[in-house]
């Protein structure tokens, strides 16, 4: 359309003045000072829902731009099956190591404790399991969760645990990833090579590269070998409810969405189109593509930090109580297995 302003505000997205917050504290107070547009974290799309601060897709966008998405990706914009938000930007968790002469795309856990890598991860980040420990957990034949599902596989817990109760044992992990509550927390014994390995965002690795750090990647160790990697993402998500700004938003959206205007401003970002066509136009930089796209296509959505569920939380405490040393691997499914059926 002719004459159409574009209106730019910039928020930081985890800070008190962040976007989610800013969304829910605006239309409370002052609706007119609600964007029309925005990019959400995954994270917060549930919530900013619940809210009645974001409105469905349907009909808006072009069809081109949803049938270009692949079904993961469009996934992390769907609730109950209605498209809230437009995957643009993706970020995924993977294994940077520097400890190894072995070039491996994935690893399953025997191969990876035959390395004798000393690792590092998030764990404390709260009542509920951290995306690396939820993959390898569903990799191991977990049960997805539905609803207020209790189901809880004994033998995946078990598998997972055992591995991580080797790496304690072995002095490749210790208690200390329990104060790790971001990737942040122990970047730096990464870079200087105090830790051999350690699961991050890939656009962390990309912001750490140098010529000193040089990390090879791979998907997260899982006890099948198979290249998954947790999955998060920036989504478009439309906030006006008026129809002939909704018009112009989905306007918006697709002329963002051209795949060499997404990758151009991805690449730069140190973030994943979520196009397979933007990102084989423009490439991370020493990351192999066909890489990408294969863990891209096996990737699993984590939990959002909000979820509450009592088989969330016993996996999360199993988790705990084997870094800590305070049960074994047996003990702790053990104790899992009875807290649910208690």
């Amino acid at each position: 359309e002719p004459s159409v302003n574009i209106e730019v505000r910039r928020k930081a997205a985890f800070e008190a003045g962040g976007i989610f917050n800013q969304l829910r504290s605006a239309n409370a107070v002052a609706p007119g000072a609600l964007p029309d547009v925005t990019l959400l974290q995954h994270d917060d799309l549930l919530l900013a829902m619940q809210a009645d601060l974001i409105q469905p897709f349907e009909g808006v966008v072009a069809s081109a731009v949803i049938e270009g998405l692949e079904d993961i990706t469009l996934e992390l914009g769907r609730i109950d099956e209605t498209v809230y938000g437009v995957a643009y930007l993706l970020d995924i968790w993977v294994l940077a190591a520097t400890g190894t002469a072995q070039t491996q795309t994935a690893w399953t856990f025997d191969a990876f404790l035959g390395e004798r890598l000393s690792l590092g991860l998030t764990v404390g980040r709260g009542s509920n399991p951290v995306p690396a420990f939820w993959v390898q957990y569903l990799d191991a034949g977990g049960t997805p969760l539905t609803g207020d599902d209790l189901t809880l596989n004994a033998d995946a817990l078990l598998n997972v645990l055992t591995f991580y109760e080797q790496l304690r044992l072995e002095g490749l992990i210790n208690s200390q990833v329990l104060e790790y509550a971001i990737a942040a927390d122990y970047e730096t014994r990464l870079v200087s090579g105090e830790l051999d390995a350690g699961v991050l965002p890939l656009s962390r690795v990309q912001a750490l590269r140098s010529d000193q750090y040089q990390p090879q990647l791979s998907a997260l160790p899982t006890l099948s070998g198979a290249p998954v990697a947790p999955l998060e993402g920036w989504l478009w998500v439309m906030v006006t409810t008026d129809p002939r700004q909704q018009r112009l938003v989905g306007q918006f959206v697709n002329w963002m969405m051209e795949p060499n205007r997404q990758g151009q401003y991805a690449q730069q970002l140190d973030l994943l189109p979520s196009q397979p066509t933007a990102l084989d136009s423009y490439p991370f930089d020493g990351v192999d593509t066909g890489w990408l796209n294969t863990v891209l296509a096996n990737a699993v959505i984590p939990l959002a930090p909000t979820a509450d569920n009592a088989v969330l939380r016993a996996l999360q405490a199993a988790l705990v109580s084997v870094l800590s040393g305070e049960s074994t691997a047996e003990a702790a499914t053990r104790n899992a297995v009875e807290q649910l059926s208690g």
